[in-house]
């Protein structure tokens, strides 16, 4: 009978991700690195057999390891994973997240290979390519049973491969794999309806503006504190009481006040006072219990009025903060995880005016990050940094929003789950209030300054090219974009049919020049297949080509191999924000292209072939192939 393994806990070491200058790793199996809150037992991965649980109660996520099985050479490599994406950080400047997400895909593939018996999954020699190749079998049959989405296994195939290239030094090692392909199912985030957005903006800048002045102004509690005219409410605002139920809104006010279980019956939240004995005397099964309870909430005041750090003062200042968090991401339009890394240090960057709006900077992750917004927002921005410097009083903090709680020893960068708590805390306000994502603020905003900004001035405010904002946004919601993206592919499948763009192998075009993705009829002549094409012909991109009159493909492996290739190089860019909307319609074409070469002009097994030998031996036509190289040099490719 064969014993259990017996795991035992190693010495080990916490070491900081980047690593700061000067620290040596001596032990690579004894360490476990820290990014910003996370922590990995990448040491762990130097035994061949390991807990798959961390040790209970160990804080930094330990794991048991059978000592006897230390795999002589994997700490060497360990060192190298180390190094790497430490560099990562301090010379790429990638933020802490992206990080994270790559130790989390280098951890599945470590534990996939041992155990599977793949020991030499990090060694640089003849076997590495062959394992390579097995767990991109892996993530594709994961993802064919329907446990990791497309983009996940996409992602963990390229993660590694990237990874396994460096610390090898062997940029070929990708070279002909065949990543995933997959269409995602969606295109992008659908704005919010404008009724909500604005109820969400109304309800925040409220909360921010009063919480705000009672904090910085030391105003006396009973606070009224002004709120938006919200449906069901028959008042304008809240009063506030420096307790643990600091308001009382009207939804449980009156009939529902009395099953509350903390009612607070001394506190009258409705006319902003302390209660009379009158008033409350019913509710208390004796005449001194009512009195008792009015000397507390009298003394609560005193202490609260008396106190400008008071814990309830301090309490408002944080649900202010993230107030303001929220109105930062709908009127910047940043991403939720360049937000959490923004430095701040001492100082806001100011540019020129320009119809309106102010270009502010600050530092995130290494790199220098700015964002347009309204002048009207500044004012709001200097408030929230008093706030800030409230919030923070002797402390320091080089985040520019910040987290601060008593479990805390010092303020820190805000969690993920900062938005959704602050969501749970607004809604005991006003019950209906939505709950709109980071991701559909930004979306939200981008569509708004769209319908209401000149074109030129709203492609800097979110970040995209003109050419992007007309084509992402001028459509309304994502969703009609996804229905018009169909039902246009659909007219322009059937126009290329009429016109006969897909010729036979052997016939010819007379006077046709050979271009990227076929031939061209009347080169410098572009003219589009039909109006509204996603992309313009101008003889310029070769994937206007696609949507121009003057453009055919024949059924030869010549133009089959550009077309697949065209495929392959948009394939390994459609990571980049936009790109997927971007170049949608272009590979949907090629997609019918293909078909129609494969179904109509009876070629299946040729199609095949060459698109087979594009995708997994590399070997693309010359243009597309210069065109990967290109964009590998520029270190544009994953």
């Amino acid at each position: 009978m064969n014993k259990p393994l017996q795991y035992k806990v190693r010495p080990t070491v916490i070491i900081d991700i980047p690593l700061q200058e000067g620290v040596a790793v001596l032990h690579p199996e004894q360490i476990v690195v820290r990014v910003g809150r996370t922590t990995f037992d990448i040491g762990s991965f130097c035994f061949a057999t390991r807990d798959a649980s961390p040790v209970g109660g160990q804080k930094k996520a330990v794991r048991g390891v059978v000592v006897e099985s230390l795999l002589p050479y994997r700490p060497g490599e360990i060192l190298k994973i180390i190094l790497y994406l430490s560099s990562l950080l301090t010379d790429k400047g990638l933020r802490n997240d992206t990080i994270i997400t790559v130790f989390k895909y280098f951890c599945a593939y470590l534990n996939w290979a041992d155990r599977n018996g793949y020991f030499g999954c990090l060694t640089n020699n003849s076997e590495l390519r062959n394992i390579l190749e097995a767990w991109f079998r892996e993530c594709e049959e994961q993802f064919k049973k329907g446990k990791w989405v497309g983009s996940h296994a996409w992602a963990n195939q390229s993660g590694i491969a990237i990874l396994l290239s460096a610390i090898t030094g062997r940029p070929d090692l990708q070279k002909g794999l065949r990543f995933l392909k997959f269409r995602s199912g969606n295109a992008g985030t659908d704005p919010a309806p404008e009724g909500d957005f604005a109820l969400v903006l109304a309800i925040n800048e409220a909360l921010f503006t009063g919480l705000s002045d009672l904090v910085l102004g030391n105003r006396p509690y009973p606070f009224k504190l002004p709120m938006p005219k919200l449906p069901g409410w028959q008042d304008d605002f809240l009063w506030l009481f420096p307790t643990h139920r600091w308001y009382l809104p009207p939804h449980l006010q009156g009939e529902a006040r009395v099953t509350l279980p903390s009612p607070l019956w001394s506190f009258d939240f409705i006319n902003g006072r302390v209660a009379n004995f009158g008033d409350i005397r019913q509710y208390y099964q004796m005449p001194c219990h009512a009195r008792l309870s009015i000397r507390h909430a009298e003394e609560a005041i005193r202490k609260a009025n008396t106190d400008e750090r008071n814990v309830y003062r301090r309490q408002a200042a944080i649900t202010a903060h993230d107030s303001f968090l929220l109105l930062f991401m709908a009127h910047t339009g940043l991403n939720e995880a360049v937000i959490r890394e923004l430095r701040w240090e001492g100082e806001i960057l100011f540019d020129a005016k320009q119809q309106g709006f102010r270009e502010i900077k600050w530092r995130a992750g290494g790199k220098v990050v700015s964002a347009l917004v309204r002048t009207k927002f500044l004012p709001l921005l200097r408030k929230f940094l008093e706030l800030r410097n409230y919030l923070l009083k002797d402390a320091d903090c080089d985040r520019l929003f910040i987290s601060v709680s008593k479990t805390l020893r010092k303020p820190d960068q805000i969690m993920k789950c900062i938005l959704g708590k602050h969501y749970g805390r607004t809604a005991r306000i006003y019950q209906d209030v939505p709950n709109i994502s980071a991701r559909r603020l930004r979306a939200t905003m981008h569509e708004w300054y769209y319908r209401n900004v000149d074109p030129i001035l709203t492609a800097r405010i979110t970040g995209h090219t003109q050419e992007t904002i007309d084509k992402h946004y001028q459509a309304g919601t994502v969703g009609a974009h996804r229905e018009e993206v169909t039902t246009f592919l659909d007219k322009v499948a059937n126009r290329a049919h009429a016109l006969k763009r897909i010729l036979p192998a052997g016939e010819h075009v007379s006077g046709a020049t050979k271009g990227p993705l076929g031939e061209c009829e009347k080169l410098k002549g572009p003219s589009p297949i039909m109006d509204g094409v996603p992309i313009t012909p101008t003889c310029k991109e070769a994937e206007g080509c696609l949507f121009c009159k003057r453009h055919v493909v024949k059924a030869d492996e010549e133009d089959v191999r550009k077309l697949a290739s065209c495929a392959y190089v948009i394939e390994q860019t459609i990571y980049f924000p936009g790109a997927e909307t971007h170049f949608r319609p272009t590979l949907a074409l090629i997609d019918e292209y293909l078909d129609d070469i494969k179904s109509i002009l009876g070629a299946p097994d040729m199609v095949d072939s060459v698109t087979a030998d594009v995708y997994q031996n590399g070997n693309l036509a010359p243009y597309w192939a210069g065109k990967l190289a290109l964009l590998d040099s520029i270190g544009i490719l994953l």
